[in-house]
């Protein structure tokens, strides 16, 4: 296997990976919105889902000092 074909390889399991880890995500959200219809706490709604999921993936920025 020459390295670019093994470089689309790992992009791709990478990919994969990322979105399996989303729809685990998603499936954990959606039975948290179920268990708190049936149990009628309303103040305890967890962030919107959408939001979730666009925060997976993306890189943290680290501050410097200055910044802080």
């Amino acid at each position: 296997m020459a390295p670019k074909e093994l470089n689309i390889f790992a992009k791709a399991y990478q990919k994969r990976k990322t979105d399996d880890f989303k729809e685990a995500i998603t499936v954990a959200y959606l039975n948290s919105q179920w268990t708190i219809a049936w149990i009628g706490k309303k103040h305890q709604h967890p962030r919107p889902l959408k939001e979730i999921l666009n925060s997976i993936g993306k890189e943290k920025v680290i501050m410097t000092d200055e910044q802080m």
